[in-house]
């Protein structure tokens, strides 16, 4: 369960297994999934990319999701832009 200072935040039914990170990753996901059909003239990568490419890049999402050293979504090397 997540706090807020000393208040514990409940956590959403169905979800209590879930960490603050992992929900967080979860529901930038569900963003990109949801994202629908791209125009053809669209010049942007598509979802997928957008979120397997910027996930593969973040420590914290390999350390949140306990993934294993340069496994696909833990590479050895990375892409840091901040």
């Amino acid at each position: 369960m997540a706090s807020r200072g000393n208040v514990p935040e409940p956590a959403q039914p169905g979800f209590e297994e879930f960490t603050p990170e992992s929900l967080f990753f979860m529901a930038y996901a569900n963003t990109w999934c949801n994202a629908g059909r791209r125009n053809p003239d669209d010049k942007h990568p598509p979802g997928e990319t957008r979120l397997k490419v910027v996930a593969q890049n973040m420590k914290a999402f390999s350390e949140t999701f306990a993934c294993p050293k340069n496994a696909p979504m833990n590479p050895d090397l990375r892409c840091s832009v901040w």
